[in-house]
């Protein structure tokens, strides 16, 4: 077996991921206010109780919710972002 690229709970570096197609899909999503996102990190739908709220955040280890993979953050969100405290 090969050796892991990216580490065990380390973000992952975007040159490690190739669309089938080729061809990559860049998106704005609304994003969960205040929440650091480093690139690579993967995300999904934000879940409070049952209900989606429809904002993205950080993809939950267990997904113990049903928040199903939206994407890979091609670029950080950062606490210093002027939008950062906004949803």
């Amino acid at each position: 077996m090969g050796k892991a690229v990216v580490g065990l709970n380390k973000p992952n570096e975007t040159k490690y991921f190739f669309p089938a197609d080729g061809n990559w899909k860049m998106e704005m999503l609304p994003m969960k206010a205040s929440t650091v996102l480093a690139e690579g990190a993967v995300l999904q739908i934000e879940i409070s109780g049952n209900d989606v709220t429809g904002n993205h955040t950080l993809f939950a280890t267990e997904n113990a919710a049903g928040g199903d993979f939206v994407g890979i953050m091609a670029e950080p969100v950062i606490a210093t972002d002027d939008d950062y405290a906004t949803a």
